[in-house]
């Protein structure tokens, strides 16, 4: 079910599936975490969290980071 909804996901989508969540992404953020997201579907899981945090780290900004970490803890 997760997988097919990563296939399908869009930013406007996540932008929105966030803000649910209470957090907020700008369009231009979602633009870069939706591919990773999608690139990394399959490894997307609570014992993964640490490593892609880290990959994800180097490809966003500092604010960026913060909100994925704020999601996170409350997705996971």
């Amino acid at each position: 079910m997760y997988s097919m909804l990563i296939s399908t996901l869009t930013p406007e989508m996540a932008v929105k599936l966030a803000k649910k969540y209470g957090v907020t992404f700008t369009l231009e953020e979602a633009k870069i975490i939706v591919p990773f997201i999608k690139a990394h579907k399959n490894e997307l899981k609570k014992e993964n969290k640490n490593r892609l945090l880290a990959e994800g780290k180097k490809i966003v900004s500092p604010e960026t980071y913060r909100k994925v970490e704020q999601l996170l803890g409350k997705v996971l």
